[in-house]
Order: structure tokens, then sequence, then C-alpha cells
């Protein structure tokens, strides 16, 4: 599967710092997709790409840098040592002194101050993206509406072109400037001076937002089911769960969660073919019942972690079968109610007519 990276460039003042990402610290960098690149896509090959979108200033001042001169800088700021020239390094020539094993190139957009402008921006990125292809996404710079938009955009494309998100990252720069206070507590990050923070000082993290992007995959697929009967995309997930939350589920939690998989099919299957008896008798429920409880339970224990959030959604998941008990002839009537909200037509009429027949037989 081909890997993309992509990101949106500005034209701010980008100053150099170190960027953490899960337990590595990258080199001294002025641009944040630098640490991207080097922390997350370091094995990718001659077949994978990456892109970044710039608008004209941000091509001028921060891809080719050759113009760039930022204002905090000059005069006073100007003598911090080999800082103005680092600076006037732009990223094209970054990348270039990476020596990386895949092409980096800019692609021009709009800048986005109007509706029209961004389904240009919006169209754009998608012609840059292939079927199937594995997404890494940075979306630290850029006009704010901008993240939004790629957010929006993987779900698209997910849909229309099928790919996957590898990593969605973020740099959080201001872990830096909020270590100083004042009018100009931003310009005094880059003075040579004791109320300065040396660039080898300057550390901030490069967050892996990925989850977040699955909590809407998880939503969709757990409103499809409630709303409509269907569990393959459930079902899915959660026997991929421990990829999805970034792999920070305990082997247990791993468990119950194939277990619930497991029963979604089993009782999708007892609707759809109309198991009348194994309705009754509503074990399926329960077994569906427990696993539900049991994540509940263990998410409810780890309420910073990844996985958490998903114990409520399938907590309404579950209120789809509350009602259903074991040994129960009124399984049968619910199920039937079910299938006309389900529209399935064919298997609630054949329900209902097995259900009466079982009815009328146990009648003292």
């Amino acid at each position: 599967m081909p890997k993309k990276f992509i990101a949106f460039l500005g034209n701010a003042a980008y100053v150099r710092c170190h960027y953490e990402y899960q337990g590595k610290q990258s080199q001294l960098v002025r641009f944040v997709q630098e640490a991207a690149v080097d922390l997350i896509c370091k094995d990718w090959t001659e077949q994978d790409k990456g892109y970044i979108f710039t608008t004209a200033d941000a091509r001028r001042d921060s891809w080719e840098g050759k113009k760039y001169e930022p204002l905090y800088i000059k005069g006073e700021y100007k003598q911090e040592d080999g800082h103005l020239k680092d600076d006037e390094r732009g990223m094209k020539e970054r990348f270039k002194e990476m020596n990386l094993p895949f092409p980096i190139e800019a692609v021009d957009i709009k800048e986005g101050f109007h509706e029209s402008d961004i389904w240009k921006i919006f169209q754009t990125v998608c012609d840059h993206i292939d079927e199937g292809d594995e997404v890494y996404f940075d979306i630290t710079h850029g006009f704010r509406s901008l993240p939004m938009l790629g957010m929006v955009l993987m779900n698209y494309l997910k849909a229309v072109k099928n790919i996957k998100i590898g990593s969605i990252s973020y740099g959080a720069f201001e872990k830096v400037t909020n270590q100083l206070t004042g009018p100009k507590k931003f310009a005094s990050i880059v003075k040579s001076k004791e109320d300065g923070i040396k660039p080898e000082e300057r550390i901030a993290p490069l967050l892996e937002l990925k989850s977040f992007a699955h909590l809407q995959d998880w939503s969709h697929a757990a409103s499809d089911f409630i709303q409509n009967g269907y569990t393959a995309n459930l079902v899915d997930l959660l026997r991929t769960s421990d990829s999805h939350s970034g792999g920070g589920i305990s082997d247990s939690l791993s468990l119950v969660f194939n277990q619930l998989a497991n029963n979604l099919v089993e009782l999708e299957g007892v609707m759809t073919t109309v198991r009348g008896q194994e309705i009754i008798e509503g074990k399926v429920f329960e077994k569906v019942r427990d696993n539900i409880q049991a994540i509940k339970s263990k998410t409810n224990k780890t309420p910073d972690s990844g996985i958490a959030p998903f114990g409520p959604l399938l907590e309404k998941l579950g209120e789809r079968i509350n009602s259903y008990k074991n040994k129960e002839v009124k399984n049968g009537f619910k199920a039937v109610e079910y299938c006309i909200e389900m529209g399935l037509v064919q298997q609630g009429l054949s329900l209902l007519q097995e259900v009466i027949a079982y009815y009328c037989g146990h009648l003292e």
C-alpha cells in the first residue's frame, strides 16, 4: 500500500526546536514537518510520496525561504548565534538535506478566505491521493480552517478512495511559548539572553491524534448497527480495536472485543435468518450484554486511555437489546418490531408466523 505524507504550510515566523514523538526526539528543526517525516516516515521507500500544500506567500517565505526575514529576529534579536542564517533556509532545502528516499513536493492552493477557495483546496488535495493510499497527515500549520477541512477530507477519502489513515500529527509548539510571559513572550524565545530559550532547550510534543479519527469510525459503525441493523463495520472495528486505539489496550480487553464481534455476527444471523427458537431462548442477547458490560467496566478503569470514549458508544448499542430476556416468548414479538424498523419485511412476516405458532402451542 503506497504511503502519502501531506501537510499544509503557513508563512509564520517559525523558529527552531526539538519535537518529541512517542519517546523519540527529533533533531533541531525549524518546521514541524521535518520532525514528522523524520520520526514517523523514517522507513518509507521510493514508492511513497509527500505533498506540502502552500499558498503563494507560504511557498515564497517558508518553502523557498529566500525572502524570509521575520520582524522579531531583526535588530537586537538578530545576533543569536547562527540563528538568522539557519532560519533563512526554507523547507525545500531542508528536505533536500535529509536525503529522503521518497520525493516531497510543494503544491499550490488558494488562501481559503472564500467558500469557493475552500472547495478548490478540497479538490486539489483529493487529486493528489490515490485509491488505497495510506495517508499521514500533519495538521500543525496553515490557516485555522485547514486542519478541520483536512479531517473532513480524510473521512471523505476513506469512503471514495478506500484510504487508510496512518497518522494524524500535531506539533504543539505552544508548550514552548507557554513557558514565557509578557507582551514580547514569543519574541523572547529567540533572544540570546537569560530570559530567552536557547534552541537546544526548546522541546515541544508532536501529538498523535489518529485515535480521534477512529472514534468517528466507531460512531458511524455503531449508528449503522443501531439504525440499520448492520454489524459488518462495527465487527471490523472490534476485531482491529488494538490498532485503532494506538495499540493501547490490554490483551484481556482485546479478547472481549473479539468475543463481542463474534456475538454480534451471531446476533445478526439469528435475526436475518429468522431463528425464532434462538430469539426466544435469548442467549445471544445475554452474551452481547455481558460483553458490553465487561468493556464498560474495563474502560471506566482507564478514563484517560484512547479506548475510553468507545464505552458509551457500545452502551448505546446495548440499549437495543436490553429488553430481551432469557426464555421469553415476548422476545419474538420484539424481534418482529425490530424487523419492521430495519425494513426486513420478509423476515418480520416469517418470524411473526413462527412466534404466533410457538405462543399458541404453549398456551395453558
